[in-house]
């Protein structure tokens, strides 16, 4: 395993990778979402909003997002499962093949009977069933995002977590051959045959899971990548 500062690196590396200068003509969309209170037994989080705000800010401080190409989805925002699916196929649809697209979740996630989930505000996980009909299929966010033509898309999961009924414990929040297997985004080359640029970002392994003291804003990873976003 990778030691601290060279996951940190890498994660720069890819996130400059993916936010390199672009035409004039181009566009930079971004869909943020954040949850930290989720219903029934499901237990709250405590930075996930944090991150996401935190990292918007970022975007239009140092990457040159416009404030109205970014669309913010909090606790207050209804993400439900149906209205996160919709806004991610409603841009999918307006993104042109010039542009950058930045997806970025923090929240819980969940596998269940072989599937992947990420757990949206009004997530039922009593059942497999309710699960399937109130959670947002890891495969199809895979689907929707293999669509964008964006000549540069990167996809951020902050949420690994596999058994969220059970608090913040002191156990890893580690990434999982079974949750990320749910995630494989496939895309053909963007406009002028030149090929496509993706990178996804997880922040699943012990170095980088969030903080439970009650002090800091926001994830180690979210930090990381703030500080480091444009250098």
């Amino acid at each position: 395993m990778a030691n601290s500062t060279e996951m940190k690196r890498l994660l720069i590396s890819l996130l400059l990778a993916i936010l390199v200068t672009l035409p004039i003509r181009a566009k930079k969309w971004a869909l943020l979402t954040g949850l930290n209170n989720y219903p029934n037994d499901i237990s709250p989080l405590r930075y996930c909003v944090a991150d996401v705000e935190a990292f918007r800010q970022a975007l239009v401080n140092m990457a040159g997002f416009k404030e109205d190409k970014i669309f913010l989805m909090t606790d207050q925002m209804e993400p439900t499962n149906i209205n996160v699916i919709m806004r991610l196929g409603l841009l999918a649809k307006q993104i042109q093949p010039e542009d950058t697209f930045v997806f970025y979740f923090s929240g819980h996630g969940i596998v269940n009977d072989g599937s992947s989930f990420l757990l949206a505000a009004n997530s039922n996980t009593v059942t497999q069933d309710t699960l399937e009909m109130s959670a947002v299929p890891l495969g199809r966010v895979s689907k929707i995002l293999s669509s964008v033509k964006a000549q540069q898309l990167l996809t951020v999961v902050d949420a690994c977590r596999n058994n969220p009924e059970t608090g913040l414990s002191d156990a890893d929040n580690v990434l999982t051959d079974d949750f990320s297997k749910g995630f494989k985004i496939r895309r053909s080359s963007s406009n002028g045959g030149q090929p496509s640029v993706s990178a996804t970002l997880y922040a699943c392994i012990m170095l980088v899971r969030g903080p439970t003291n009650g002090q800091r804003r926001a994830t180690e990873y979210s930090v990381t990548i703030l500080r480091r976003a444009m250098w």
